[in-house]
């Protein structure tokens, strides 16, 4: 039977266990929610799973179609996108209380790009799964997380446009 990880398709991801209260104290650690409440985030706690990523792994890559969202609790990861010439160029890196993949989340489209952990690194995943589990259990508290992830993706093509408009200006 398939792990986890490989149903995610992320071979390089393996399961770090933790109870309830200690996806709770990652979660809290993380920072990406310090707007919810104990309440919330220990019902958050028991919709995510904690993993470990290894130096070098790849967590998910350019085109795969797994839908999840990973938040870094500890350690730093790469985004990387392929350019025309199929080179992996870095976009940015991402350390504790960073999200990606919340596009796959909310679109389940492919991936635009691939992710690998620059050193060895904690995540928290959500999966589509849980999202939609969350949602028909607490559908107050996913309709926070979905608002969360908003501005999150919204901050992130913001970020962007300037940067087209500074690139464009060459």
């Amino acid at each position: 039977m398939p792990t986890l990880a490989q149903n995610l398709g992320a071979t390089s991801l393996a399961p770090f266990p933790q109870e309830t209260s200690g996806v709770m104290r990652l979660l809290e650690k993380s920072g990406w929610l310090r707007d919810l409440g104990e309440g919330q985030l220990t019902v958050l706690a028991r919709h995510l799973g904690a993993y470990r990523a290894l130096k070098g792994g790849v967590i998910f890559r350019e085109g795969a179609r797994e839908p999840f969202l990973c938040v870094v609790s500890a350690g730093k990861v790469a985004i990387l996108k392929e350019d025309s010439s199929h080179a992996k160029q870095g976009l940015v890196t991402l350390g504790p209380g960073k999200v990606f993949g919340a596009l796959s989340l909310v679109d389940g489209e492919p991936r635009s790009a691939t992710v690998t952990a620059l050193e060895d690194s904690v995540l928290l995943v959500l999966t589509r799964a849980g999202f939609e589990k969350l949602s028909d259990d607490f559908p107050r508290l996913a309709l926070q997380l979905l608002m969360r992830i908003t501005r999150t993706v919204s901050q992130k093509l913001r970020q962007t446009s300037g940067i087209l408009v500074e690139h464009l200006k060459k």
